[in-house]
């Protein structure tokens, strides 16, 4: 196997230092033996924070929901008992 972190470290520099089409290339010269890797150490960072992100943003959502819902019930409440005052 040709992969090595001199390998990898040498790759995240060019990296640095070219366009996209530069990096494109850099990325197809290191072959799979360090692409695949580094692919899967992502996946393997990214979605644990991607499902808890997830969740705290439906938490949030539905927390504001049920805020909206109480002021709009609160102020139909409200107008209920005005108009039903008038009736009297």
């Amino acid at each position: 196997s040709n992969a090595s972190w001199v390998h990898v470290k040498g790759a995240m520099a060019a990296l640095l230092h070219s366009g996209i089409f530069g990096g494109l290339e850099v990325w197809s010269s290191l072959g799979r033996d360090i692409v695949l890797p580094l692919l899967a150490g992502g996946v393997v960072v990214a979605l644990p924070v991607a499902v808890a992100s997830y969740f705290l943003f439906l938490y949030a959502y539905f927390m504001r929901q049920r805020r909206r819902m109480k002021a709009l019930l609160a102020r139909y409440q409200a107008l209920q008992g005005d108009t039903s005052r008038g009736d009297e």
